[in-house]
């Protein structure tokens, strides 16, 4: 979420320990996020260490071991460590001609967005993108068009398309084996959730249901189901959202949860497969906040009310973070899976907190 106050996120940042966090951290003990101003940022589930990494970041992911962050920087894919500070670029888009033969951008600003560091190796799946709206998530609002996933090493070798097409590929996620990512893609007007094998010759399927204008895809620890977000492609609104759950294969869809918008957020698995967290701060504050719901849809239940957003739940299962945009409250917060604490572990304007593993 952009958030128009960056005196503020200078303010706070200023302040901010640039202890670097421990290298040897435990599963959960981490996490990060990109301020108001797009920066990455890097803190301990306490609330020390806090360092920021990187500018004019749009979004990073973890790798595997959790000792480094791929990232995403304008036309840049660059990977950081957060211990010793070591930072270097992956790849770079070539600009004018070079650029737009890579990604068919026919002349137009070119960006690099979306990093998914795959679980159990060394690659890194991103999109290449071109337009304005090329750095943007999933949007009902409009169509974002000539965008394109690529795979490469972590050390900027062995540049691979997921795909022979060009049909606005975005916001990949690797499944937990690393053997299939699931993406979405523009296809005859709407977006869909896909599945393609990387290396592979097979093409891509579409496993979200027909009808329904579909994003956020998010693997279950077993790697059996996918949850995304989706609306119906007849009230394709950015403010009638709802959670679904479906097979790998796109079978046995099940609608889970309505949520008041599908901006600036994604669902989260609970370690054990069981549970699945949803947070988006809509225009009614009462329907905002973190919310869990079991993944057959039962036992819906909410934790926190106010314009929050972007919960994800930790390695340990223990808690789940999230940011709050509020006059005076913002910052990174954590909050019991039953509800019954919370606590602000960071100061500052966010997104949306991740992991790490």
């Amino acid at each position: 979420m952009k958030i128009g106050r960056v005196a503020l996120v200078l303010t706070l940042l200023a302040g901010l320990s640039q202890t670097a966090p421990s290298a040897g951290a435990a599963p959960g003990d981490r996490l990060a996020f990109v301020t108001g101003d797009d920066r990455l940022v890097v803190a301990n589930r306490d609330g020390s260490g806090v360092r920021w990494l990187a500018r004019n970041v749009s979004r990073a992911s973890w790798s595997p071991r959790g000792d480094r962050l791929a990232y995403a920087r304008l036309s840049e894919l660059r990977v950081v460590n957060p211990a010793s500070g070591q930072d270097y670029e992956v790849w770079r888009l070539p600009t004018g001609p070079a650029g737009c033969q890579v990604i068919a951008c026919a002349g137009v600003t070119t960006n690099v967005a979306h990093p998914a560091w795959s679980p159990t190796d060394e690659r890194i799946a991103f999109v290449a993108g071109a337009g304005p709206l090329a750095m943007v998530g999933w949007g009902l609002g409009g169509a974002v068009l000539r965008t394109k996933i690529f795979i490469i090493s972590s050390d900027g070798s062995g540049l691979t398309p997921l795909t022979a097409t060009h049909s606005g590929e975005m916001d990949p996620a690797w499944s937990p084996d690393g053997g299939r990512i699931a993406f979405n893609s523009f296809v005859d007007g709407a977006f869909t959730v896909m599945v393609a094998t990387p290396g592979s010759s097979t093409l891509p399927e579409v496993v979200s249901p027909l009808g329904i204008v579909a994003g956020a895809p998010v693997w279950s620890p077993g790697g059996d189901r996918i949850a995304f977000l989706g609306t119906s492609a007849e009230e394709a609104v950015p403010y009638d959202c709802y959670l679904y759950v479906m097979n790998a294969d796109g079978s046995e869809t099940r609608q889970l949860a309505h949520m008041p918008v599908c901006a600036d957020t994604k669902p989260s698995w609970s370690p054990d497969g069981r549970w699945l967290t949803y947070a988006a701060a809509g225009l009614n504050v009462l329907n905002s906040g973190v919310h869990v719901v079991a993944a057959d849809g039962s036992s819906r239940r909410q934790l926190t009310s106010g314009y929050d957003y972007g919960s994800a739940w930790s390695p340990d299962g223990g808690s789940i973070a999230f940011a709050r945009f509020a006059q005076g409250q913002d910052g990174v917060y954590l909050v019991g899976t039953d509800g019954g604490w919370s606590q602000r572990i960071v100061e500052s304007p966010v997104g949306r907190p991740f992991w790490a593993p």
